[in-house]
């Protein structure tokens, strides 16, 4: 039993549609390769430089000879309040996700002759109780 004419164009029909159905998605993953890295140059231009502030340098990355695969260990940041205040009020901001960490009114004091301290503490606290049954 040999192969007719109708099937050998057959096939040879398929292999040219599997060649450029290759040599096509070939050509697009490297357009598109090429355009992420087009992005992440951009995007690395984009980045303001990094100032190193001698009086605090060595606080966020000290070398440890007991750490594990990097040599490196990676201390929690420091949270330097942020303040802003007028004639009225004084608010201390976070400097961790840019929180109002504290509000005191500077105009007024309590009975005891402390300031009024409006928020003291977190302000994103959110609570709803839910009846389980």
């Amino acid at each position: 039993m040999g192969m007719d004419r109708n099937q050998v164009i057959g096939f040879v029909l398929i292999g040219i549609l599997l060649i450029g159905m290759f040599a096509i998605n070939s050509r697009n993953r490297l357009a598109y390769e090429a355009e992420q890295k087009r992005k992440a140059d951009s995007l690395a231009a984009l980045k303001p430089p990094v100032a190193v502030d001698t009086a605090r340098q060595g606080t966020l990355a000290q070398p440890n000879k007991s750490a594990g695969l990097s040599g490196f260990i990676i201390a929690d940041t420091v949270q330097t309040p942020v303040i802003l205040e007028n004639d009225v009020l004084k608010i201390s901001f976070s400097s961790k996700g840019g929180q109002p960490s504290r509000v005191e009114m500077k105009k007024y004091v309590r009975f005891d002759k402390t300031p009024v301290v409006i928020q003291n503490g977190d302000f994103n606290e959110l609570s709803y109780r839910i009846n389980a049954g």
